[in-house]
């Protein structure tokens, strides 16, 4: 989750954004095959299409789990 957390905050100033959703996403749907707490977090996000909403949304989920 910690990883998570750093990528959101590397969004580059003039990009989209588009970038880094896909990209958090992309590894969520690879991590969610291993771990059960992924899963949960890709559902949380899916819908998303922001990186302030994601680092969000990452944010809750960890501070749910700690």
């Amino acid at each position: 989750m910690t990883l998570l957390q750093k990528y959101t905050r590397l969004e580059k100033q003039g990009d989209t954004g588009l970038y880094h959703v896909a990209r958090i996403k992309q590894w969520l749907g690879y991590l969610r095959k291993e771990y059960s707490e992924a899963t949960a977090l890709f559902q949380e996000i899916r819908a998303l299409n922001n990186s302030p909403d994601i680092a969000r949304a990452i944010q809750a989920i960890t501070l749910e789990h700690s």
